[in-house]
């Protein structure tokens, strides 16, 4: 990665708060310093709205970074989850960075230390990246996202959860399979589209309405009764949250693109990640050993989705 895509990384990162806003501020201050008072002040207003405005951003940054940012009843109710689970299938869309956010890290201690309880509970995660830019930034020294990537992949690593990621192009293909019922169960088309004027607009290819559809951070569960749930989450800055439970037929979208995600990351003869989707092996690890067969989805509903079982996935 050249030094000025390095330099534009960061500058992205911090621009808007520490440089655009307090800039923008400071000009117009200076502007209408200028224009109703004018001789010395000119300058003064200038800094003076720099200053002010750092005041204003530090205020409601610090307010921010005070709130209660773990919600308590969520962990309660996925730790119940997990307790009567057999399979756990994650969808992300958060950037790498952000995994190691602290609260993120209380949600995924659950996950890993339920993971590494003596029973046959199996735990696949998939990321996907909406943001090419993210995936060359994974992939390439010098930068932040490089690291975070490696820690996140030696995490799955050590815990033998197969962790694959999918890119932008491929993540629209595979949601250009379903029906224009199921992307709208997904939350996959913008609220603005609901409106019946703009309802037509849907029938613009999907990657062009959206930049990142957040409501695919979620996670397929089948229960040891076979029965499957989703689980919805809710990511707003540091603030994590279970936004939502889905049950009966809500999950059949959920299941459909489950299916098809499998289909397209693992090998359909051996059963293992393909390299070139193992998010893992990307970074020079070693695969993740399965120990055993995947269990399958409840045939119940994936009979009402119309789509067949999970795929037995060994390796």
């Amino acid at each position: 990665m050249s030094l000025w895509r390095i330099l534009i990384n960061k500058l992205t990162r911090h621009s808007l708060y520490h440089l655009f806003i307090p800039l923008a501020v400071g000009v117009i201050v200076e502007r209408l310093g200028h224009t109703f008072v004018g001789g010395v002040t000119r300058w003064l207003g200038f800094f003076s709205g720099v200053f002010l405005s750092y005041a204003v951003i530090m205020y409601f940054l610090i307010r921010k970074e005070r709130r209660n940012r773990i919600d308590e009843g969520a962990l309660a109710r996925l730790q119940d989850t997990l307790d009567c689970a057999k399979n756990y299938y994650g969808l992300s869309i958060i950037p790498l960075a952000e995994w190691f956010d602290p609260t993120i890290q209380v949600y995924l201690a659950k996950l890993l230390n339920r993971k590494l309880e003596p029973d046959d509970f199996e735990h696949e995660r998939t990321l996907l990246f909406f943001s090419n830019r993210e995936y060359r930034s994974a992939r390439a020294d010098l930068v932040d996202e490089n690291h975070y990537g490696k820690c996140l992949a030696h995490m799955h690593r050590d815990c033998d959860i197969p962790l694959s990621f999918l890119r932008r192009k491929e993540i629209f293909d595979l949601l250009d399979k379903l029906e224009p019922g199921e992307r709208e169960a997904l939350g996959c088309y913008p609220r603005w589209t609901n409106w019946r004027p703009f309802r037509s607009l849907r029938k613009i290819p999907l990657r062009w309405l959206r930049r990142r559809i957040s409501q695919l951070d979620c996670a397929v569960v089948t229960k040891s009764d076979d029965e499957i749930i989703v689980l919805r989450v809710s990511k707003r800055g540091g603030e994590v949250r279970i936004a939502q439970q889905l049950k009966g037929d809500a999950v059949r979208p959920y299941v459909k693109l489950i299916q098809l995600i499998r289909d397209k990351v693992y090998d359909p003869q051996t059963k293992e990640l393909l390299a070139e989707y193992d998010f893992i092996r990307n970074y020079g690890y070693d695969k993740v050993q399965r120990k055993k067969a995947l269990p399958l989805a409840s045939k119940t509903v994936g009979a009402s989705a119309n789509i067949s079982s999970f795929p037995n996935v060994v390796g």
